[in-house]
């Protein structure tokens, strides 16, 4: 029936739209029924009443426009068509229409001379710099008002460092010196004593592979939770990935890796907690407790308590405690590596169509009435994922938002939203449904009670809604955060302080990282720079915390080996007129 509709539906379109048309809709009906199978009451007679019921009413096509797969079919099977097209496409998109015309030597001059071609160059730079910031999550109000001048470092001798670090005052410390100039060397070698608090945190975006061998010995690394722990081709310790081939070194130490990925997967709030992942776990005491079970994994509770209470740690920012749950932050020192990497203050949220179809299809079953409310706004964002993006980047924040805010309804139930659009997790909790929470349960129970982790995760992933669409009506309302789409994907990035909260809980940090920016730490932070090179809060609640912002001092190359590196890309870039500057230590006066 569909295809007899779609067929006949097709076929008007063409008509009426000027094209010529080979053939007739049922001519390709009937030959699509002959080359089916027969049997099962499958004939001449039953394709005359599929045909009947299909003519009846006006049937249109499955896709209301057929404007694309027109122009696919010319331009796979027309050359003069093809041709055509190409050449108002590059009439259309030529820099210079002038070009193959005669013009004056004054003219040229003004349109085409050095000094316009920099002018063209200084606005791209300008702009990439602000979608460079962007990135972070500023307005183009707060680019403005943070627009300052990049200060220069206090230099200071090389074995001067740790002392330069635990003497200075300010809460952050900026050290942009140079690449392997000693920055991690150094910090696996600071005592408590010198800063005077009780714990040090070497934050790094691979703590399981740290290479100065200071940061080895006395250092104690808090374990994520994984399944299972390998070593690759470089000797490096990753995390398995289930490759029967793959060597175990180290045991897994949780038993739901896989649903805290489906929980991640869906944005559900609290998705790597122990208070929503552990509670119903059969191995909860075990595990809490830190002894080691040869028939599940277990382990990890118990594991990061120990290297919580140990006076040298390393971690990956996502392992760091909640300042609210970690009372210790206000006596530790925080030593971020790389933190124009590691340190972020957004979030991201992926969605697709499919996402989109998903609570649609939620909303239906539940709450119809929110539906009737939230369908302009649904249906708009759906042909802004069929319409071809405004440029090669896809859309941004404010082309989405001047199209979806007129249809944003103006009195929204958010609680009843927030109701319907709640997570289902009664695949971690399955005794709730009759009244008892399994996590109070015996661990026999839980045993009994308690299914797979690959199965968790596949009930979370098929009965859970991603947790998408209050972020996105909020940001739409005027919260902060900002829209994107590209590729097919909506980007929703919200606000998310929780490393820069625990930065401020900290008794002093340092942060290393030679091609980061001051002002862009300074915004990070949310404290902004002065003349002075301190920092100090402007506006903000968060007052007396300045940054002091240091560098080693170059050294005078006196033995040093010049040796080329090629693939550093972007690197290089960056730290280009540091690497200008080094030769002049190496020629002779």
């Amino acid at each position: 029936m569909a295809l007899a509709k779609d067929l006949i539906g097709c076929y008007h379109w063409l008509i009426n739209n000027g094209y010529a048309v080979d053939g007739e809709p049922y001519q390709l009906f009937i030959a699509y029924c002959q080359a089916c199978t027969p049997g099962g009451g499958w004939n001449s007679r039953e394709w005359e009443s599929i045909w009947r019921s299909a003519s009846s009413g006006n049937p249109t096509p499955a896709k209301k426009d057929l404007s694309d797969f027109v122009h696919f079919y010319r331009w796979s099977n027309e050359p003069d068509y093809k041709q055509a097209i190409l050449a108002e496409f590059r009439k259309q998109n030529n820099p210079h229409p002038q070009l193959g015309k005669e013009i004056s030597k004054e003219e040229y001059d003004e349109k085409f001379t050095l000094p316009r071609i920099i002018k063209a160059f200084g606005r791209k730079l300008k702009s990439l710099a602000n979608h460079r910031l962007k990135a972070y999550g500023f307005s183009k109000k707060q680019l403005k008002d943070n627009s300052q001048s990049i200060h220069q470092p206090q230099h200071y001798e090389r074995q001067e460092r740790l002392d330069i670090w635990a003497s200075l005052q300010p809460k952050f410390i900026f050290d942009s010196s140079e690449t392997a100039s000693g920055k991690s060397f150094d910090s696996g070698r600071v005592q408590l004593k010198q800063f005077g608090v009780e714990k040090i945190f070497y934050i790094t975006s691979d703590p399981r592979n740290v290479t100065t061998p200071t940061l080895k010995d006395g250092w104690v690394v808090n374990q994520g939770r994984h399944g299972g722990l390998v070593k690759d081709q470089h000797n490096r310790i990753r995390v398995a990935k289930g490759n029967k081939f793959e060597e175990i070194v180290t045991a897994a130490n949780c038993m739901r890796t896989e649903t805290m990925a489906a929980l991640s997967k869906k944005n559900v709030d609290g998705a790597n907690s122990s208070e929503l992942i552990c509670g119903g776990c059969s191995n909860y005491g075990l595990c809490k407790s830190g002894v080691r079970s040869k028939n599940a994994p277990t382990g990890y509770l118990g594991d990061r308590k120990e290297a919580l209470t140990s006076s040298k740690i390393i971690t990956h920012p996502s392992s760091l405690p909640n300042p609210e749950h970690f009372d210790d932050y206000e006596n530790s020192v925080l030593i971020w590596d790389e933190w124009s990497i590691i340190l972020k203050n957004t979030k991201q949220i992926k969605v697709w169509e499919s996402d989109l179809k998903e609570i649609i299809l939620h909303l239906t079953r539940n709450q119809p009435e929110l539906l009737t409310q939230l369908l302009p706004l649904f249906t708009e964002l759906g042909k802004i994922f069929d319409d071809p993006a405004p440029t090669r980047f896809g859309w941004n924040h404010e082309g989405l938002s001047s199209r979806l805010k007129p249809v944003l309804p103006d009195d929204l139930d958010w609680d009843g939203i927030a109701k319907a659009t709640e997570p289902n997790l009664d695949a971690l909790n399955p005794t709730l449904e009759y009244g008892c929470d399994l996590k109070d349960m015996p661990k026999e129970v839980k045993k009994l009670m308690n299914d797979s982790d690959h199965k968790t995760a596949g009930r979370i992933e098929a009965e859970t809604i991603k947790q998408w669409i209050l972020p996105f009506l909020n940001i739409l309302a005027g919260e902060a955060g900002y829209l994107s789409l590209s590729g097919g994907v909506l980007t929703i990035t919200v606000p998310d302080n929780r490393l820069v909260d625990i930065a401020h809980a900290a008794s002093k940090n340092i942060f290393l990282d030679a091609t980061g920016h001051l002002p862009d730490l300074a915004r990070l932070l949310a404290i902004a720079p002065e003349q002075n090179g301190h920092i100090k809060l402007t506006g903000f609640p968060r007052q007396s915390c300045p940054l002091e912002h240091i560098a080693v001092k170059p050294s005078k190359g006196a033995n040093t080996k010049i040796i080329q590196i090629a693939g550093l890309g972007r690197l290089a870039c960056i730290i280009h007129e540091k690497i200008e500057k080094k030769p002049e230590s190496f020629m002779p006066s």
